[in-house]
C-alpha cells in the first residue's frame, strides 16, 4: 500500500497536469482573440462567394454554416472560409439558414485580408462567434482551481 505522501504527491501531480492542460487550451483560444483584434487592421478587398452550405452538425451542435469565397490580393488569387473568427456559426437550422441567405454564390463580398499573412482573411473583422469567451472563462477558472487544489493537497500533506 503506498504511503500517504506518495498518494498526495500523485494527487497533486494530477491536479497540476489538469491545470496545465486547461491553461494551454486557454492560450490556444487566445490566438483567436488575437486574430479578431488583428482583423480590425485588415485590408478590404472585393471577393466573390464561391459556395454556401448549411450542414447538419449533429444532435448536440445543430446545423452549421460552411462558406467559401475567393479574393485577389497583391497579384495573387486566394480563397478563404472565415466568416468571422471563433467557431463556425452553428445552431438551430432556421437561424443558420437565415445567415446563409446573406451569401449568394457568385455575388461580390467584402473580404478583409491580413496584410501580414495574405492567406488569412475574414468577412466580418472584429467579430468572434461561438463560445470562445465562455470557454476561456471556464477553462481559465479550471486551471486556477486545479493549481489551488494541488497547493492545498501538498500543504495538507506537509501538515500531517
Amino acid at each position: 500500500m503506498p504511503s500517504k505522501s506518495v498518494s498526495a504527491g500523485l494527487e497533486a501531480a494530477v491536479f497540476v497536469s489538469m491545470g496545465l492542460v486547461c491553461a494551454f487550451y486557454v492560450l490556444w483560444l487566445a490566438v483567436d482573440v488575437w486574430k479578431v483584434r488583428q482583423s480590425l487592421d485588415g485590408t478590404r478587398v472585393e471577393g466573390r462567394v464561391v459556395a454556401v452550405q448549411v450542414r447538419d452538425g449533429g444532435r448536440k451542435v445543430g446545423h452549421c454554416l460552411d462558406l467559401a469565397y475567393t479574393y485577389d490580393f497583391e497579384g495573387g488569387h486566394f480563397s478563404g472560409r472565415n466568416r468571422s473568427f471563433g467557431t463556425a456559426p452553428c445552431g438551430p437550422q432556421a437561424r443558420v439558414e437565415e445567415l446563409a441567405r446573406a451569401y449568394v454564390p457568385g455575388a461580390p463580398i467584402d473580404v478583409y485580408v491580413n496584410p501580414k499573412d495574405i492567406f488569412e482573411s475574414v468577412l466580418h473583422p472584429g467579430v468572434m462567434e461561438g463560445g470562445t469567451w465562455t470557454s476561456i472563462g471556464v477553462f481559465g477558472l479550471l486551471a486556477v482551481a486545479c493549481g489551488w487544489l494541488a497547493v492545498v493537497t501538498l500543504r495538507d500533506e506537509q501538515r500531517a
